[in-house]
């Protein structure tokens, strides 16, 4: 087989064999794009938690969704008491945490007159599904820390920039 490198618009020998190429890199267009595709009903409850109350809240699901994946046939596991002073700080308390904890499967109970939340015998909490989202979860809102954090800052410094032109004007 021969291959031949010929101008466009020259006239082609029969033996010549042409590789088209399907974009940059021979990768189709979109393949290694970085949009997000459809977000799961989980990841949409975890990212509607309170920015201020996120991180904390986070990492105490995250502690109690370990403990579940790595030992699920313990029950002392398998059951969140809602009025413990912690788990009340970091998630009763925080708008959207316990709908996060159902939509993992935890159920609504009381035990000893105390509301709970207990992940019923059937309900096999997954690393990949559970886990790697509040991992995922704790990323966003650490961007989104991030990007409060720059914005204060232009405000602070366009608020600077204003009070130094007004300053400067007025000498003049």
């Amino acid at each position: 087989v021969q291959t031949c490198a010929l101008p466009i618009f020259s006239v082609l020998p029969e033996s010549c064999i042409f590789i088209t190429a399907m974009g940059y890199g021979g990768y189709a267009p979109g393949a290694n794009s970085r949009m997000e595709g459809p977000r799961s009903d989980l990841e949409q409850v975890l990212r509607s938690l309170p920015l201020d109350k996120a991180d904390e809240t986070l990492e105490i699901m995250e502690k109690l969704t370990r403990n579940v994946v790595s030992t699920p046939a313990e029950e002392k596991f398998r059951k969140i008491k809602l009025t413990n002073k912690k788990i009340n700080d970091t998630v009763t308390a925080v708008p959207g945490a316990v709908p996060v904890l159902r939509e993992m499967g935890w159920v609504d109970s009381s035990s000893d007159g105390e509301p709970v939340l207990v992940l019923p015998a059937g309900v096999r909490l997954e690393f990949q599904e559970t886990v790697v989202k509040l991992i995922e979860a704790k990323d966003f809102y650490k961007k989104e820390h991030e990007k409060e954090r720059r914005q204060k800052h232009r405000e602070e410094r366009d608020a600077s920039d204003q009070i130094g032109r007004a300053s400067c004007r007025e000498r003049v």
